[in-house]
């Protein structure tokens, strides 16, 4: 064998061995992504809850400056890891955030201690549920007026004008809340690559 070919098994095989390195001690994905949410250095962020929907796609809620403000952001993984495709951020003090990102409609709300269900019905009559997401109780929500959150996403629905009917443990409508027509109008940000912050 030659000199010539045995350094290009040699380089091919150490490439490798970092490639495969990289790949399985990838930092944890939720931890990418918070890492990314701080990285917008808002005041006081508090991350709801981060929703994989995919191996290739993510949203995460969050709210800061005391949860007076509301973010949803879609994430996409690329080879490098987790990056920002779109987002919107505004203030909303805790209400109702009805948002269009580049592949998802989302809708969410600061929850009621005594709701059990959450029910999304929506234009053409379609009814769905939507998930519940407690608090952490890490601490970290003594900020947020309230940690617990209910969200229903969707990336082929029109969620527009859909009625929301939230539930108590016996069944009993609790409160029902009429989406807007329009997305919300808050600070909306495309991200075009890793820093495009």
């Amino acid at each position: 064998m030659s000199k010539k070919l045995k350094i290009s098994l040699i380089i091919c095989g150490v490439s490798l061995l970092l490639f495969i390195s990289w790949f399985f001690f990838l930092k944890d994905d939720y931890k990418q992504i918070e890492q990314e949410i701080y990285s917008l250095n808002q005041w006081r962020t508090h991350i709801a809850h981060i929703e994989m929907i995919d191996d290739d796609y993510a949203l995460a809620i969050y709210v800061w400056g005391n949860d007076q403000h509301a973010g949803i952001i879609e994430f996409e993984r690329t080879l490098l890891g987790w990056k920002m495709t779109s987002g919107v951020s505004e203030l909303i003090y805790g209400g109702l955030q009805f948002v269009e990102l580049e592949n998802y409609s989302v809708i969410h709300y600061s929850d009621r201690p005594n709701i059990e269900e959450v029910h999304v019905k929506l234009r053409n009559g379609d009814t769905y549920p939507a998930l519940l997401k407690e608090g952490n109780g890490t601490g970290e929500e003594i900020y947020a007026i309230n940690p617990d959150r209910w969200y229903y996403y969707s990336d082929t629905e029109d969620l527009a004008e859909a009625t929301v009917t939230t539930y108590d443990k016996d069944g009993q409508v609790v409160e029902e809340i009429q989406i807007p027509d329009e997305p919300s109008g808050g600070v909306v940000t495309q991200y075009k690559n890793d820093n495009d912050y």
